[in-house]
């Protein structure tokens, strides 16, 4: 309860900010009581005041205004006699304020918002129903009207006559683009056709804890913001440490809101950690998405009481992934310009469209060395990993911080090292590439170099494109030759060589021995006979490849990569533009992309050079044939012993794709006459591959088995 205090010969400082505000109600209400009077005098002696059968007696707002100034009193002293306590009141805060050397919350607030002492006035008045209810009452006394429990910006102009705060300044005071309205620290409560000093004011519930030292989040807020992530790993100092040092000594000095752009492969999350590490502030973050998935009305608030409690909390306001949506939004958000606003957008916007003036921050990736160790602090507590096997996974899967955190939560810790590498590879595995399922047609098979019967030199040149990938990181960035030779991690490898000769096996088998998804595009289907469809589908795909670091498998080159056409019209023009297109995609990409093609010879050579690797698959010989057939004996298939592997290897020039479907084909008629798999039904599937093929069946292929094959075909049992 409000006290009156005798002026002190040693005045003592406000020893928190609850003692400062029991003195200033107490003085509050000598204001209000004076206030009375004159209201009383105004009224008359005999009036009683009504409010829909309610009311309040002069005795009743006598004892209320006694007990508010901690005293009984049978007669309320006179409106003199009140100045003089008010002005003793006044002093004896006025005396401790001199003596206190911390910032108290109000004092805080002020410079804060840049408020002006009229603004802390008001905000002051507006707290007190907000702690005690007999101050609504007198509020309610002071209106004529029970239901106006707030203050008005009326009822405060006439306290504070004395103190020069005219009608036009309470105007301003009260404003919209004010910073009490602004920023949500009160808002109007009465209808809004009321004149705008009439109408009651609230003070928020946020501003109200913050100004009793409750300093507690707006709960409000709570279902839209991101948690952003905080950590201490052992980073090195890279460049990105040491451009978000001088980033934040800049912005400290010179205040201004940010522009994030980040680079290909930078992490935001860490940038933001660094950043407000340095600047010593908090970090809260809130998704644009989330803003403009709500009406309007819904989302200013919310708009407003973020930037709200980044100023209340200290921290820098990450507005994440603003687009061009939501224009009237983004307007708003325009006039609510802070420096302390961190904008990070899909795409950056023209000055026109977003005119705040922002500081460009540039966000490099950081150095394997501090991946590795950002790795290492979010696997602490798990079996423990070689730093070369962590190695590995960072250059496998580019993961941010917070994702790898997220992954991280979901694994046991009870397994052996080897057994969690597994699991932490398939999870950031399934992490990397689930987007690309949007764009490409995701190839999955357990395939190892021991499935793949090729030549020698193919499977070595195979082994050198994988060994070239593991240590792309280690050659380019650890030994520095990307800086003296201006190469980049991305290679483009051509496999050429007819349809079933290995090469989307081979593909798999890279993908494997990388432990990276191998994503399969087909495009016959991404060319487009419409002008610039082309590139869009291009761009789209490899914008997407590119985060999720996932082995590109572009199956039927020759539909868009064969040789470059004479140039005869616009469109012959833009079909060697698309070819352009898609050679500097492919250079641009951070990852390994594999293109296939059937007819080599189509490939232009000015295209050929600027493959890293090109490896011919041909038709195999008879004995990388016979060693394709021989597969039939590691199953568990029924076989019969006519069956003559040699003859079929020997004969039969086919490739291990149709070798493939011959088994097949024999495997499904034994089963349906629940027989073994015998040489009659081999030949009769190859019989029909060769049909396909468009090949003669003839007596020097077929051998005895020949007139077997014609009886067939000519229906004759």
């Amino acid at each position: 309860m409000p006290t009156t205090h005798a002026i002190d010969s040693e005045p003592r400082p406000y020893a928190n900010s609850l003692e400062y505000i029991k003195d200033y109600l107490t003085l509050l209400s000598l204001q209000l009581h004076r206030e009375v009077i004159m209201t009383r005098a105004l009224r008359g002696d005999d009036r009683q005041e009504s409010f829909l059968g309610l009311f309040i007696s002069e005795q009743d707002i006598g004892a209320i205004l006694s007990e508010l100034q901690g005293q009984v009193v049978e007669q309320a002293p006179q409106a003199d006699a009140l100045s003089t306590r008010i002005e003793a009141q006044e002093s004896h805060i006025e005396q401790k304020l001199a003596h206190t050397t911390s910032l108290l919350s109000w004092q805080r607030l002020q410079q804060i918002f840049s408020l002006e002492q009229e603004h802390i006035n008001i905000l002051l008045i507006a707290l007190a129903p907000e702690i005690d209810d007999r101050f609504a009452k007198v509020y309610a006394y002071l209106h004529d009207d029970v239901s106006r429990k707030n203050p008005s910006g009326a009822l405060i102009e006439k306290l504070f006559v004395s103190h020069d705060l005219s009608a036009s300044n309470t105007r301003l005071a009260l404003h919209t683009d004010s910073p009490l309205l602004k920023f949500a620290l009160l808002q109007w409560q009465d209808n809004d056709k009321t004149s705008l000093l009439h109408r009651g004011i609230k003070l928020s519930t946020r501003v109200t804890h913050y100004l009793l030292d409750m300093n507690k989040a707006d709960e409000s807020l709570m279902p839209y913001l991101q948690t952003g992530w905080m950590g201490a790993p052992q980073l090195i100092q890279d460049d990105l440490a040491l451009s978000t040092l001088n980033q934040a000594e800049i912005w400290l000095n010179n205040p201004a809101p940010l522009m994030l752009l980040p680079e290909p492969g930078a992490d935001l999350d860490i940038w933001l950690n660094l950043f407000c590490t340095h600047a010593k502030i908090g970090l809260l973050s809130l998704d644009w998405q989330h803003l403009t998935a709500l009406p309007i009305d819904q989302a200013q608030p919310i708009l407003v009481a973020f930037i709200r409690e980044g100023h209340l909390s200290n921290s820098l306001l990450h507005l994440v992934g603003i687009d061009e949506q939501a224009k009237l939004l983004r307007q708003f958000l325009i006039k609510l310009a802070t420096p302390l606003l961190c904008l990070s957008f899909n795409k950056p916007p023209a000055l026109d469209e977003f005119p705040i003036i922002t500081r460009p921050c540039s966000i490099t990736p950081m150095s394997p060395d501090s991946c590795v160790a950002c790795w290492q602090y979010e696997l602490d507590g798990f079996p423990e990993l070689s730093v070369s096997e962590i190695k590995a996974l960072v250059h496998n899967y580019p993961i941010g911080v917070r994702n790898l955190r997220a992954i991280c939560s979901n694994l046991p810790t009870s397994h052996s090292a080897s057994e969690f590498r597994q699991q932490l590879t398939q999870a950031c595995r399934q992490h990397v590439s689930h987007k690309m399922a949007d764009v490409a047609q995701g190839v999955s098979t357990p395939f190892t170099f021991d499935d793949l019967v090729l030549p020698e030199a193919n499977l070595q040149a195979l082994r050198d494109i994988i060994a070239a990938q593991k240590d792309s990181t280690k050659v380019l960035s650890e030994w520095g030759l990307a800086d003296v030779f201006y190469q980049s991690s991305a290679s483009a490898v051509l496999f050429v060589g007819p349809s079933g000769t290995g090469k989307t096996m081979a593909a798999n088998v890279m993908a494997n021995e990388l432990e990276l998804d191998l994503f399969r595009v087909d495009l016959a289907g991404v060319v487009s006979k419409y002008i610039g469809e082309t590139e869009k589908n291009l761009d789209k795909i490899f914008s997407i490849a590119a985060i999720s670091k996932v082995v590109l498998f572009i199956d039927e080159a020759d539909a868009l990569f064969g040789k470059r056409t004479e140039v005869k019209d616009a469109h012959d023009r833009y079909a060697n533009i698309e070819v352009s297109y898609l050679l500097q995609k492919m250079e641009q990409h951070p990852g390994l992309v594999i293109l296939a093609s059937n007819l080599g010879q189509n490939i232009d050579e000015a295209f050929s050079r600027r493959f890293s690797s090109i490896v011919e698959f041909s038709l195999p010989k008879a004995p990388e044939r016979l060693a394709l057939w021989q597969k039939l004996e590691n199953t568990q298939a029924p076989l019969h012993d006519n069956i003559d592997l040699d003859f079929l290897a020997q004969r039969f020039e086919i490739s291990g794709g149709h070798i493939r479907n011959c088994i097949l084909q024999a495997a499904y008629q034994a089963a349906s006459q629940d027989e073994p798999i015998g040489m009659q039904m081999l030949i009769r599937a190859l019989s029909k591959e060769y049909a396909k093929l468009g090949k003669p069946i003839s007596k020097n292929s077929f051998g005895d088995y020949y007139a077997v094959i014609r009886r067939e075909a000519n229906g004759i049992g």
